[in-house]
């Protein structure tokens, strides 16, 4: 499991960013493959041309506590 073995087992969500550009799209596609859903862009948030691309993924664990 890709950080959430490092995160507290009480976390709601996993948010995960990287950048929009051509280099960056082997880590979208990772994350993708992983579970993670694509939620928000930032424009030109590392520089003109260049966009946060926010992940996010559930806490099973935590749904399936009823927490």
């Amino acid at each position: 499991q890709f950080g959430e073995d490092y995160v507290s087992k009480d976390a709601r969500l996993f948010v995960l960013y990287t950048s929009n550009t051509n280099n960056e799209s082997q880590t979208r596609r990772f994350f993708i493959h992983l579970g993670y859903v694509q939620c928000a862009i930032i424009p030109d948030y590392w520089q003109d041309g260049d966009d946060r691309v926010i992940f996010i993924k559930r806490n099973i664990n935590r749904l399936l506590c009823g927490r």
